[in-house]
């Protein structure tokens, strides 16, 4: 068998499988969900959020800081029970936690592109 008709079989399997799609931008609450930068997820009740940007103030390879830094994202918070709409901004060190109206914003792991969170109302 070719390889072309390998890798066509393997993905029909797949969608056969009921795998989702990679774009999913659905999300619930509770569970972990990781943005990409410029990429936004809904949840349940029309909350949507937005990584704008992860601040990277890490200390570069090579070089003696006092601090080590962090990575820091920045999301955007709109719809759901907002009345408006709000940026939350985490840190990997100094700020784990935070909160956009009624709810409360978890961040689990960061990278320069992406951030894990968990979002409870």
């Amino acid at each position: 068998m070719s390889k072309n008709l390998l890798l066509l079989l393997a993905g029909v399997a797949l969608i056969g499988a009921g795998c989702a799609p990679a774009n999913d931008t659905r999300a619930k609450f509770g569970a972990e969900v990781t943005l990409k930068t410029g990429v936004t997820v809904e949840f349940q009740d029309g909350l949507k959020a937005t990584l704008t940007r992860v601040n990277d103030s890490r200390c570069p390879k090579d070089v003696q800081c006092i601090w080590a830094g962090e990575l820091a994202p920045v999301i955007s918070f709109s719809g759901g029970s907002l009345s408006k709409a709000t940026d939350v901004m985490l840190g990997t060190t100094t700020r784990k936690t935070g909160s956009a109206g009624t709810y409360d914003v978890n961040l689990v792991a960061a990278t320069e592109t992406t951030a894990t969170i968990t979002v409870k109302k």
